[in-house]
């Protein structure tokens, strides 16, 4: 009928206004242009300050850390609420491997949480409040990041590192103020070993304008896998596995 065909024309257009506000941002562009003024113009976020959570800035969007397979790695970043000029900057990787930073942002240590009618509430104990935080969805395809080529993909701790670098590069060319700050890197689980592979490069290789203070890891995944994660004696005792596969 006229108005059926109406509401469904009313509902398309309704879901384009929707996903349009949902551009992604892609400031590599603008940082290559040295168009800083106008990446953080539109980089920058309101929702903290729309449901009073924080009047702390805060920014997000894309930084294309590989031109040539199209890595680009997704972060949100929150300034301190005290002291920002001055506070320590500290980097947060996901664990998993594959969750989004916007995890432990929401769920853990960041300055917001979701109530049980699924509004945004301020959090009242958060790393936010003392330190410069970054949240960033690392490696390519954890969370939001995501590469245009399937060779994009990390294969080894280093492709990881590498594009975490390329990434603090950009970011300390936007974010200039930060340059030879204190910065911690951190992460909990799987992303510890982001942590650490990070902290060696910066120590040891890397000219990051940044004054490397240490690692804070949460129930950090360090050892290798099967020496932790050993089922061997669950598997007998449920018959999937036999007494010579066992001692073995």
């Amino acid at each position: 009928s006229p108005c059926t065909s109406l509401s469904r024309k009313m509902l398309r257009n309704r879901r384009r206004t929707m996903f349009s506000l949902f551009v992604p941002m892609f400031l590599t562009p603008l940082i290559r242009n040295c168009s800083f003024t106008e990446a953080r113009s539109k980089s920058e976020v309101q929702i903290f300050k729309y449901y009073n959570i924080t009047n702390a800035s805060a920014y997000s969007g894309y930084i294309t850390v590989n031109e040539t397979t199209g890595n680009n790695l997704f972060f949100l970043f929150i300034q301190a609420e005290n002291n920002a000029s001055e506070a320590p900057l500290m980097l947060w990787t996901p664990g998993g491997p594959g969750l989004s930073a916007l995890f432990a942002m929401l769920l853990q240590n960041g300055p917001a949480e979701f109530r049980a009618d699924g509004n945004l509430s301020r959090r009242e104990v958060t790393i936010q409040k003392n330190m410069n935080v970054i949240y960033l969805d690392a490696p390519v395809g954890a969370g939001l990041s995501f590469t245009q080529n399937i060779t994009g993909f990390a294969t080894k701790m280093e492709d990881i590192t590498r594009d975490i670098l390329e990434f603090l590069k950009q970011f300390l060319q936007l974010f200039n103020e930060y340059k030879n700050r204190d910065f911690y890197a951190s992460g909990d689980s799987y992303a510890a070993r982001y942590s650490v592979a990070l902290a060696y490069e910066m120590l040891s290789k890397t000219e990051l304008e940044l004054n490397f203070q240490g690692v804070i890891g949460g129930v950090g995944f360090l050892a290798p896998i099967f020496d932790l994660a050993n089922s061997s004696d669950f598997l007998l005792q449920m018959s999937m596995l036999t007494t010579d596969g066992y001692e073995v």
